[in-house]
């Protein structure tokens, strides 16, 4: 299936704990080995006689993606609201969806109702993060995300 055609997941619309289409798995363990029965949806390439990460992770994309959203909204101050939000979910590289292997964020944010619309700043966090990943992503945004 052609890279574009393929399901990515991340960032401010989908899942705010990871960063624009870098949901999913690198199938690699922290010294760099593979994990066996793992199907990748993020591409790295590493040295295999040292196991070291040679250049960038890089999102493949699946042939399935499951994402729920929850998130709740309340008044500040004013114009001000804050929101706590979780995102559920994962990007699979087969058409079988694994509820086993779902990926979890939650996290605050701030609304500012704005003349032009809401601005958005979201601050999320993955929980068990992998090696790979960042602790946190941050998101500053014009408009809803739903």
């Amino acid at each position: 299936m052609p890279l574009s055609e393929r399901f990515t997941a991340g960032g401010e619309t989908t899942h705010r704990a990871f960063p624009l289409d870098f949901l999913g798995d690198l199938c690699r363990n922290a010294n760099g080995s593979r994990i066996m029965g793992c199907e990748p949806t993020l591409y790295a390439e590493f040295n295999e006689v040292t196991g070291e990460r040679i250049g960038p992770i890089l999102p493949l994309g699946g042939s399935s993606m499951l994402l729920f959203n929850a998130e709740y909204r309340f008044p500040l101050f004013g114009t001000l609201g804050g929101a706590v939000f979780a995102d559920i979910g994962n990007v699979y590289a087969g058409s079988k969806i694994d509820f086993n292997n779902l990926r979890y964020g939650a996290g605050f944010g701030f609304r500012y109702l704005s003349p032009v619309g809401p601005l958005r700043i979201d601050l999320a966090a993955p929980i068990q993060k992998r090696w790979y990943e960042d602790s946190f992503q941050y998101f500053i945004t014009l408009g809803y995300a739903f």
